[in-house]
């Protein structure tokens, strides 16, 4: 085995148990630096460096599990939508479900007509299946390991928790525990934490917190303040609306003014209809039209927005809201 002076004196240390030393060897075989590459070795000591409450281990451990977990669902959840999704309505699947590989397209159709009932009767159905039953003790081990990390007040360990608790089956939907943990993360200022927060305050979790839009669009004015795109969008879209707060056009049109800077496609397509209408902001139909071309071949609805805009239209509109 092939080591620096470095990792060479660091082994040392984590033999004797020093935490520290485990996890600074295992990034070292993880990523070969100072030691060969060795995935199986650096696994070890990230375990060993876990075990003995380095919160950062804790935390890439858990993440890394959750993450093959969801790997593993997401291999045998297609084959039951096909049997099970057809004829259903309500569209939702839950977010965490995006494979990493595409799935087919008779698999999103099957997907996005799942209802809760549904969804309910697959997950009964892959439960006797050995690979489920693999990803399933995957997964809680992982969420185990960012329990510890999130115990010792780690910022991400708890923004991951919060969103894994708030998705459905498979996954452990836990409202209490997701907002206890979003809760912790957006002390530390983490903006996603506070969008999510946002979105569970503007739906609501039967039996666990009503809908309040007031506290929805303050969490969003906060991520948004701190440069989160989607916040950005979303609350421009509330503000547009009158939804929940007091209708202001012109704040809207700003909110997205910054969030098509970091190229957010929902908030190009609405500024762009904004532009075109002069709708909250002066007419401009040459940048509405630049701007609707430039995501048009990313999305079949600028696109048809851009079809109308060419064709000279005024038959455009802000879509409703969408949080969910």
């Amino acid at each position: 085995m092939t080591l620096s002076e470095e990792i060479r004196a660091l082994l040392v240390k984590a033999e004797e148990g020093d935490p520290e030393a485990q996890f600074e060897v295992a990034n070292a075989f993880f990523y070969g630096k100072g030691a060969e590459l060795n995935p199986e070795e650096g696994q070890k000591w990230g375990q060993k460096a876990a075990e003995n409450g380095h919160v950062l281990a804790q935390f890439e451990l858990g993440h890394a599990l959750v993450r093959e977990a969801t790997r593993e669902f997401v291999e045998i959840f297609p084959r039951y939508l096909n049997n099970f999704g057809k004829g259903l309505h309500r569209p939702h699947i839950a977010p965490i479900f995006i494979p990493l590989d595409p799935l087919s397209d008779d698999d999103i159709k099957a997907a996005k007509m799942l209802d809760a009932k549904a969804r309910k009767h697959i997950i009964n159905s892959m439960i006797p299946h050995p690979k489920y039953q693999r990803a399933h003790k995957t997964l809680w081990e992982g969420i185990h390991w960012l329990e510890e990390s999130a115990e010792q007040d780690y910022g991400p360990a708890q923004y991951e928790l919060g969103e894994l608790y708030q998705t459905n089956c498979p996954f452990p939907l836990d409202g209490k525990k997701s907002i206890k943990y979003l809760e912790l993360a957006i002390e530390k200022g983490h903006a996603v934490a506070m969008r999510i927060l946002a979105r569970i305050y503007y739906i609501g979790i039967m039996g666990v917190v009503q809908p309040n839009k007031a506290k929805c669009a303050a969490l969003l004015k906060e991520a948004a303040r701190l440069g989160d795109p989607v916040s950005q969008n979303d609350l421009g879209m509330m503000l547009f609306h009158g939804d929940g707060v007091e209708e202001d056009k012109e704040e809207a049109v700003l909110l997205w003014e910054n969030a098509v800077s970091k190229d957010f496609h929902c908030a190009i397509q609405n500024l762009s209809v904004c532009l075109y209408l002069g709708n909250g902001v002066e007419m401009d139909r040459e940048r509405a039209i630049a701007l609707c071309r430039k995501i048009a071949d990313h999305s079949a609805t600028a696109a048809k927005i851009l079809e109308k805009m060419l064709a000279g239209s005024n038959e455009l509109c802000i879509s409703d809201i969408t949080l969910q």
